[in-house]
């Protein structure tokens, strides 16, 4: 028998993992420092078993079932030794129970401790009990010998030191300590039970619960290298804080631009005193005011100011990402080259569900998605749905990166696409994050939601009369309401038709897919002088960005009709003359404006978007009603009461934002009950950034020869991992899976699962090539098509199956 007892089959010890674990927690924490450590040291207890040390490390091929578990026994263990540590507090104690559970997602409160103090005691712990008695020279090496050891080499807390000495492990491995535990489980159920505000304790938890989840995949790696490895990655490396300012002087334009009028205000606000104390910052300009440069000119040079680990920069959308993600590594590259081009990712990342890295040979793809996963760069790009799971998922994946949050310079890029029902979550949040994380908060928006109080924030732009600005300068667009007489497809054909006599570039935005194609093939039959695209979900994203490129091309010198859904009302950079908006929220009708006349190309005139109000020929039900909440359209109908010009945008959004806010206040006060209640699990259902839709498939598309590569390799690495015993190996393997696995979201459409016939263990539903024609349509010449039919698609199904 090995007279060692190691933590993973690596070779690293139990003891070295514990204390670096406990380490690296105590030296990230910016409060609970003690609890951290202690929860370190704690949280791997169970690892002691013989049943572990023979099934994960040793690997003989011996298979306990739950005997072999470690997290339970070192739940009733580490509440053992905070009562030995002299700590009173209750609420320390369920925060330790969260997060020694850490090798499975958050739950809600009373499902975990009834789960830690149920039937599970004779099946797991009973046998645990028993094993460690039999082994207590091993728990006592590893605790009181090898533990000690490090603590006095790193010079750690004398006080963890004496409670390590002193504490009875004979005592606590009895039955009769067991069932003490047990009985201590259910008075904490019952406690907390009945209490209703645990709001703090709720991000106290997670918090803590990020941290260990980040030092225990740090420190699983071969120690104490894996340590010094973290040091070095921990360092904060300069970015010169001019570097945005350098590229603004490079651009050609007069001081009376109101892009250099917004870029030199914030920049002169960053010294003024009036706003040293401040921690929450919003930017509200108008489209085309140069917001973003802007923001991150202020934003680089407050993390120079107050020494910020790094700047969060997150946004709506993964196209908008790719856009300001390029626009940033275009300036380091230029003006930071040597070192940029030495370390990229140590400065600057993207993180999304779609990123490609665009590695080279000579970089490992663990080292990269490891970075990645935990935010370690000094810039990251990321999503709106990354952040703010990172502080509200129940799921460890997400929750890794909420200790990554601390200390930084936050940029929420559009923040009025959140939605209004979070709107008050995500104010007490934020707050947090400043309160307890040091963070400092930018939102910059040309459409700003009410998520704060006018007192609880600098507008940094106020100086700026953007309203006589735009007035000056000639409004670019005007909401025309035409939504009092509802129509049909075809009688909105018509309508479209005699409004584009003239025009060389219209755009149609439609709410659901079925008005949108019907609409589609209408008008391509009869505008025979246009080129008529179609842009929706219903195109593979690969499709997608073509039939973009091809608008692009297009636009300036031929006759061009653009057809879509929402997916065009964020970061696509097009231009139109006309334009028409079936009947939606207010904030998404503005969204949509920004299309038309966008560059100001058309001086002489304000250009029309038409607001109409389309329904199905056998019913009464809006198009709009399908997506939209009735009274989010109703809001808006009462106030597009007339014409409404671009210089009166603001004002129009906020009289819509604060109707939308006092809808949703019952709605809001339910999802902060759900916090009060500790119900991690609930929460996260509850609070979506973008709502899941339960009815859909993904469908993987055969559309060409790089997709059947991706799909062939995926499919031959996820073979080989099945074939991969090592715990170690297993895990690295699984994340560049996952990497590889992003390369066919390009040709993936998602598809009612009514209409897929499907065997239950595939995540997906392959149409090879073949079969492409009979449901899925698109030129490849031309770019023009509209994507899966899911009719026709249900039919090839059956017929196939």
């Amino acid at each position: 028998m090995s007279s060692k007892i190691y933590s993973h089959s690596n070779g690293n010890l139990l003891s070295e993992h514990l204390f670096f674990v406990a380490k690296v927690m105590q030296e990230r924490a910016l409060f609970d420092k003690d609890l951290a450590f202690i929860l370190g040291i704690c949280h791997d207890f169970g690892k002691l078993t013989s049943f572990f040390q023979d099934e994960k490390i040793l690997q003989n091929g011996k298979k306990y079932g739950a005997k072999s578990n470690h997290a339970l026994i070192s739940i009733h263990f580490t509440i053992a030794f905070l009562k030995h540590y002299g700590i009173s507090d209750e609420r320390l104690f369920l925060i330790a129970i969260f997060v020694i559970n850490h090798h499975s997602d958050l739950r809600d409160l009373q499902e975990l401790i009834s789960s830690f103090s149920g039937g599970r005691t004779d099946e797991e712990l009973k046998p645990q009990i028993e094993d460690l008695k039999n082994r207590l020279e091993f728990v006592k090496q590893v605790y009181q010998n090898e533990l000690i050891g490090l603590l006095q080499e790193y010079e750690i807390n004398r006080l963890i030191e004496e409670k390590l000495l002193t504490f009875d492990f004979e005592a606590f491995l009895t039955h009769e300590s067991l069932k003490h535990s047990v009985k201590y489980l259910r008075k904490l159920r019952n406690k907390f039970a009945k209490n209703s505000n645990l709001y703090e304790l709720f991000f106290r938890t997670s918090y803590l619960y990020s941290l260990l989840i980040f030092a225990d995949r740090n420190m699983a790696s071969k120690l104490p290298i894996a340590y010094i490895e973290y040091q070095k990655k921990s360092t904060i490396l300069p970015i010169p804080s001019n570097l945005i300012e350098k590229k603004v002087q490079s651009f050609k334009s007069s001081k009376e631009d109101i892009r250099q009028q917004l870029f030199s205000t914030l920049d002169k606000l960053i010294n003024d005193s009036s706003i040293s104390d401040k921690n929450i910052f919003t930017v509200t300009a108008p489209t085309g005011a140069g917001k973003t440069l802007a923001t991150l000119n202020f934003a680089f040079k407050l993390k120079e100011k107050y020494h910020k680990e790094k700047i969060i920069y997150a946004l709506p959308l993964t196209n908008i990402i790719e856009q300001n993600y390029e626009e940033i590594k275009k300036i380091l590259t230029q003006y930071m080259t040597e070192d940029f081009e030495k370390s990229e990712f140590d400065y600057l990342i993207k993180h999304h569900y779609l990123a490609d890295y665009k590695l080279n040979e000579s970089i490992d793809v663990k080292d990269v998605l490891k970075m990645v996963e935990s935010w370690n760069s000094q810039i990251v790009v990321t999503t709106f749905i990354q952040l703010f799971y990172a502080f509200s998922s129940n799921k460890a994946s997400y929750l890794y990166r909420f200790s990554a949050l601390q200390n930084s310079v936050l940029v929420l890029d559009e923040p009025q696409v959140l939605n209004a029902e979070h709107w008050l979550l995500i104010r007490k949040m934020l707050f947090w994050l400043v309160k307890h994380l040091k963070v400092k908060i930018i939102l910059m928006t040309a459409t700003k939601p009410l998520i704060f109080k006018e007192d609880e924030y600098v507008e940094l732009a106020k100086t700026i009369d953007f309203k006589k600005f735009i007035k000056d300068r000639g409004n670019r667009h005007k909401l025309v309401p035409a939504f009092n007489n509802t129509q049909t497809i075809e009688e909105f054909e018509e309508f479209v038709s005699k409004k584009i006599e003239g025009k060389h570039s219209v755009l149609v935005v439609l709410n659901t897919k079925k008005s949108s194609t019907e609409f589609f093939q209408l008008i391509k039959d009869r505008q025979k002088d246009y080129i008529v695209y179609y842009l929706s979900t219903t195109l593979a994203p690969f499709h997608r960005k073509e039939v973009i490129a091809e608008i692009q091309k297009n636009i300036k010198t031929k006759k061009v009709i653009v057809v879509s859904t929402q997916v065009i009302e964020a970061g696509v950079d097009l231009d139109f003359e006309i334009g028409f908006r079936d009947l939606a929220p207010l904030d998404s009708i503005i969204q949509t404006a920004g299309r038309i006349n966008r560059h100001f190309l058309r001086r002489e005139s304000v250009e029309s978007l038409y607001i109409v109000s389309l329904k199905k020929e056998s019913s009464k039900l809006l198009f709009g009603e399908y997506v939209y909440e009735k009274e989010y359209l109703s809001f808006t109908k009462a106030l597009l009461n007339q014409e409404i010009e671009e210089s009166n945008f603001e004002e129009i959004t906020k009289q819509y934002f604060e109707k939308v806010k006092g809808y949703n206040t019952l709605k809001a006060q339910s999802i902060e009950n759900i916090i009060n209640q500790l119900n991690f699990k609930t929460l996260s259902i509850n609070f979506q950034i973008i709502e899941k839709n339960e009815y859909t498939v993904p469908v993987f598309l055969e559309i060409n020869s790089e997709a059947k590569k991706y799909y062939q390799e995926y499919v031959s690495d996820k073979l080989k991992l099945q074939e991969i015993e090592d715990y170690e190996e297993r895990y690295h393997f699984s994340k560049e899976l996952a990497y590889k696995k992003r390369k066919l979201y390009e040709f993936i459409v998602n598809v009612n699962k009514n209409n897929v016939v499907s065997d239950d263990s595939e995540w997906l539903t392959i149409v090879e090539k073949d079969n492409l024609s009979f449901c899925y349509d698109f030129d490849n010449n031309s770019k023009i098509g509209c994507g899966i039919d899911e009719e026709q698609f249900s039919l090839i199904q059956s017929f196939f199956n």
